[in-house]
């Protein structure tokens, strides 16, 4: 609701012209009255027009010219305003108090760490298992979906929700257990370290957004670090040589690195708008950045930043943004590239000199790569604003194939490897697709039953953990699915190297 009443001040934002747009009105009213009594007096009529002279007369006053500028600014100050505190995190106050009251011991849970997400599968089988059905295990309805998806830690599922929530869920039963209270979206998947959950916030509009850090032992705020931007990029906690950094994608504040520890700074880079995942890789940290909503610049740029000190060991420039995760193997690190606020076609998987920066290789993809790319051996699965599901070969920069997938109007979805030579995509309207990885052919469909929650936008991806699917969707539909395969022999499929 909060989000419809926002929306619709700033679609209404001509109400601060109104004041001073009477002015020129009324003279046009004034013009128009004058020559309809020309016209009339052709024809030997005659017509008064006093009034809308008269009325000029008395906004042509200095004290009305004053009064209707300063009701002009009233209005355009008021909905500004509005619009600046309606996207601001919320106070930490509030925070604080709204945890305290839902707070909830963990009860002797155990927690694995989950510091970033995987996206890289290094051997593909020798055989494909043919999936043969799809069943329901549990349904959970939450008040709202998700964007970031599931993190899985020890017998936990945890998913943050649009409604400012992170919910600790039994991965066993389906059912709540516990929640954690933000205020503002709980947008990217969670990372849990050390028994602590670290969860970011907000959508392209939000400021002034935090990363929070809550005690899973005690269910309460432990500490919080903010920025100027929003902090919707997927965090990432790595350790180099003993030191563990937290890294906060801050919007248009940046990146920053802190200690996840005391949540204090330890080094800052403002280098344009910055939404996507950071990837590590020795005592280097690449990440790329993007094109704001209303800055049609084009200046985007991928970064390999040095670990301890955020100093830029190497830029360059790059055809589109990239919002996600990059892809780091052999001698390349590759983005998925393609604007969002920016109206365009065009897409990229991109790869450059891990050591250098220098261009390698890009294959051009028809729409926006928005999904995280996969990697399985050494093909590269992108995912598109469309729906669009390819294969590229980032050596011979070549499609291998695109998947004949439904179109969607918009798609954030990433593609998911099953294990058994299946690619698995969520669609907008019709449901999961599973894809034979070799080809792109599509080898089984699923929708909900009909006494099942009907299939619904999934921003995420069908998440694989412990032989089971689990799928969210942006209606707060939450569903753990059980896959039956049968074997089916195939060529023997050559191990890559790492």
């Amino acid at each position: 609701m909060e989000q419809m009443v926002g929306l619709f001040w700033r679609s209404f934002n001509f109400l601060a012209v109104i004041p001073t747009a009477i002015v020129p009105l009324t003279i046009i009213g004034v013009i128009l009255s004058a020559i309809a009594s020309f016209i009339a007096g052709l024809f030997g009529l005659e017509l008064k027009w006093e009034g809308p002279k008269r009325l000029l007369e008395v906004f042509l006053k200095p004290r009305v010219i004053v009064s209707l500028v300063i009701m002009n600014l009233v209005i355009f100050g008021g909905i500004r305003a509005y619009e600046y505190l309606s996207t601001r995190a919320r106070p930490l106050w509030y925070i604080e108090i709204k945890n305290n009251m839902i707070a909830k011991p963990s009860e002797g849970r155990k927690y694995t760490d989950v510091v970033e997400s995987f996206n890289t599968i290094e051997n593909v089988p020798g055989n494909i298992k043919k999936i043969q059905s799809l069943n329901t295990i549990w349904e959970l309805k939450l008040d709202r979906g998700s964007f970031g998806g599931v993190a899985f830690s020890g017998n936990s599922l945890f998913v943050g929700t649009d409604d400012g929530f992170v919910s600790e869920i039994d991965d066993s039963k389906g059912a709540v257990l516990r929640k954690f209270f933000m205020g503002t979206h709980a947008t990217p998947r969670v990372v849990v370290w050390n028994d602590i959950l670290f969860v970011g916030e907000g959508h392209h509009a939000t400021h002034h957004g935090r990363i929070y850090a809550f005690d899973l032992t005690t269910g309460r705020l432990r500490n919080a670090y903010q920025t100027e931007g929003h902090t919707e990029g997927v965090p990432v906690i790595a350790t180099v040589n003993g030191r563990s950094l937290l890294f906060v994608m801050g919007g248009k504040s940046g990146i920053h690195a802190i200690d996840p520890m005391t949540m204090q700074k330890v080094w800052h880079q403002k280098l344009g708008h910055v939404d996507s995942e950071v990837r590590v890789e020795g005592q280097k940290v690449f990440f790329s950045r993007g094109i704001e909503r209303d800055h049609d610049v084009r200046d985007h740029r991928v970064y390999a930043l040095d670990f301890m000190t955020g100093k830029v060991i190497w830029e360059t420039d790059s055809a589109a943004s990239s919002w996600r995760a990059p892809l780091i193997f052999l001698d390349r690190v590759c983005w998925g590239m393609g604007e969002i606020f920016v109206p365009n076609r065009f897409g990229q998987f991109a790869c450059f000199d891990k050591e250098t920066g220098k261009p390698l290789a890009a294959i051009n993809l028809d729409a926006p790569v928005i999904g995280i790319p996969q990697r399985l051996g050494l093909a590269v699965i992108t995912a598109d604003l469309n729906g669009g599901v390819c294969s590229v070969d980032p050596f011979n920069a070549t499609r291998q194939w695109c998947a004949d997938l439904p179109k969607a109007k918009y798609s954030y979805a990433t593609p998911s490897y099953d294990g058994n030579g299946n690619i698995l995509f969520p669609t907008e309207k019709d449901g999961i697709f599973a894809l034979d990885y070799r080809t792109g052919e599509k080898v089984f469909q699923w929708k909900p039953g009909e006494k099942e929650a009907p299939w619904s936008a999934v921003m995420a991806t069908v998440h694989q953990h412990s032989d089971f699917w689990y799928v969210i969707d942006w209606k707060g539909n939450f569903r753990k699915l059980k896959p039956e395969y049968a074997n089916v022999p195939l060529e023997k499929v050559t191990e890559t190297k790492k």
